[in-house]
């Protein structure tokens, strides 16, 4: 029985986490997850469906370079990883990078019907993970 009880425990937290809710307004998803995620390495998916098959969209930026994305200077920095808990809402915008020059990038809003895939974790070690797929029509 002593077995059992960490089990137990595991299930009845797993069923306890809520599903993640979402909204959206002017091409970006705001999703609340009650959970947690690795930083710098867990970056939601977004796939676009064309002539019946799912296709990724661009929507990633390299990780510790300077770019320039729609004429505006950033730079994306993250170099560890740890099991971070949700505090804010999710923002995922909902566009594909396009590259024009040597990272330089432009936005594209996506529209018809897209499925995003948002990875998470439901305890604070990040070793239960969840896959939570959104597929909407925008």
């Amino acid at each position: 029985m002593k077995r059992l009880l960490p089990l137990l425990f595991l299930l009845l937290l797993t069923a306890c986490t809520p599903e993640p809710t979402y909204t959206i307004e002017e091409n970006t998803m705001t999703v609340e997850i009650q959970g947690y995620y690795q930083t710098c390495i867990e970056e939601p998916n977004i796939y676009t469906y064309n002539q019946g098959e799912w296709e990724w969209v661009n929507d990633y930026l390299p990780h510790e370079v300077e770019y320039i994305v729609d004429g505006e200077y950033q730079i994306n920095l993250c170099d560890v990883v740890v099991c971070q808990e949700f505090t804010d809402p999710l923002q995922i915008e909902l566009v594909e990078y396009i590259e024009t020059e040597d990272l330089t990038y432009e936005t594209v809003p996506l529209t018809d019907t897209l499925k995003v895939e948002i990875t998470y974790y439901t305890n604070k070690k990040c070793t239960n993970q969840k896959i939570h797929e959104i597929i909407e029509t925008i």
